[in-house]
């Protein structure tokens, strides 16, 4: 097939949440299919790095979009009651290379990946397209709402019910859709019945992330994650608030240690507790979950589903989350991991895997097993393309 393929962000390099999706739907695809790509970019320095993965595809399109002047759009998006997701996505220069490559090659299929991405190809006719929502991204903003104070509350809880009407709109208006899991499929379900849903789940590069051979230091507690994301910045600042101490009572030697690039500022003072080690940027984070005890994850906001338990659950360690964070992986609690909503139940289950290195060891090995059968990229992969090849088939006998 030729297919036009429009991505939220620059594929590379796949080392975020965000990033990954969009490498491993390029990569595979591009292996049996001609690829065209079509992706923003944020940051002047991922301009450079566009060659990267230009070797996957026929053609690469991509534009700079400068985030004050994003923001910018988005002001005005907002006062026109238009979501803010679809202006900071946009770019003319983007759209006019849609255009042209839509006007100059006959493409089999559109895929679009992120429904901030669809805006560009919303008026096509004639070739089928496939919107893949990835996230219900709708309803994450409307968890936001709940975690921040008025106005931004306000702003935030009108983006989410825009977006779900983007999203209802989307789907009405492809010729298939797609999840990221059962659970979210269900959720989209609730407010857009008719739609004919496809669920792709997410993978995880198990040779990557493998088990490594030692033993971890018996009193690390390790969160990795990006900490410019609201809800990762959220989530640390609850363990480190309201579920460390409890675990300090019972096991004075934990030190929490939390990975990931440009943590802000509420992040970066926990640093000031001995206890708490804040890397910051990390070139390799395996070292950090090989080492440590427990992987937390404890999610009060989340979509989809979240890479970095699936990657702790690769490497063999043992992983306590909310039932937030297991959405979508569901993996069996008390067997592959472990689930607590209350800070208290929480800190229980965390101080009872860092007594008891042999439980951990169970759980961790248990939730590597879990990853290997339910979340292998090459299935999950096998699985849109035969839905991308399905939706174009079934739109040639349509239109015959």
């Amino acid at each position: 097939m030729r297919i036009l393929f429009l991505n939220h962000k620059i594929p590379y390099p796949p080392d975020k949440g965000d990033r990954i999706p969009g490498y491993h739907r390029m990569k595979h695809l591009a292996q049996r299919h001609q690829v065209s790509l079509v992706f923003p970019c944020y940051r002047k320095e991922e301009l450079e790095l566009v060659k990267n993965v230009e070797r996957f595809c026929v053609s690469t399109d991509t534009a700079y979009i400068g985030l004050a002047r994003a923001k910018i759009r988005c002001g005005a998006a907002f006062l026109a009651h238009r979501p803010i997701t679809k202006a900071f996505a946009f770019s003319s220069q983007l759209k006019r290379s849609v255009d042209e490559r839509l006007r100059q090659s006959k493409y089999d299929l559109i895929y679009v990946y992120s429904s901030g991405m669809a805006q560009y190809v919303e008026g096509v006719r004639g070739i089928p397209r496939v919107i893949d929502l990835a996230d219900a991204d709708s309803h994450k903003w409307l968890q936001y709402s709940r975690r921040v104070r008025f106005p931004m509350s306000w702003v935030y809880r009108r983006e989410g019910e825009w977006l779900k009407a983007y999203e209802r709109f989307l789907c009405e208006t492809f010729n298939h859709a797609i999840a990221i899991s059962q659970d979210e499929k269900r959720l989209f379900g609730t407010y857009i019945p008719q739609a004919e849903i496809s669920v792709v789940s997410n993978g995880v590069d198990t040779e990557y992330f493998a088990p490594a051979s030692g033993t971890p230091a018996p009193q690390n507690i390790v969160f990795v994650g990006v900490m410019s994301y609201f809800a990762n910045v959220d989530c640390v600042l609850y363990f480190a608030q309201q579920i460390l101490p409890a675990i300090k009572k019972r096991v004075p030697a934990a030190k929490f240690y939390v990975v990931g690039s440009e943590p802000p500022h509420s992040v970066r003072a926990l640093g000031s507790d001995p206890d708490i080690v804040v890397t910051g940027r990390v070139d390799d984070v395996r070292p950090y979950i090989h080492d440590a005890a427990v992987c937390v994850a404890p999610m009060r906001i989340a979509q989809g589903i979240q890479n970095k338990i699936l990657e702790a659950m690769a490497c063999g360690r043992p992983v306590v989350t909310t039932s937030k964070g297991n959405e979508g992986i569901n993996a069996p609690d008390g067997r592959a991991i472990m689930v607590d909503d209350s800070p208290e139940g929480f800190a229980g289950k965390v101080v009872r895997l860092l007594q008891d290195p042999g439980l951990g060891g169970e759980i961790g090995a248990a939730g590597r097993k879990f990853v290997v059968e339910h979340f292998c990229w090459h299935d999950n992969m096998a699985r849109l393309e035969d839905i991308l090849e399905r939706t174009r088939d079934t739109a040639a006998c349509r239109s015959q």
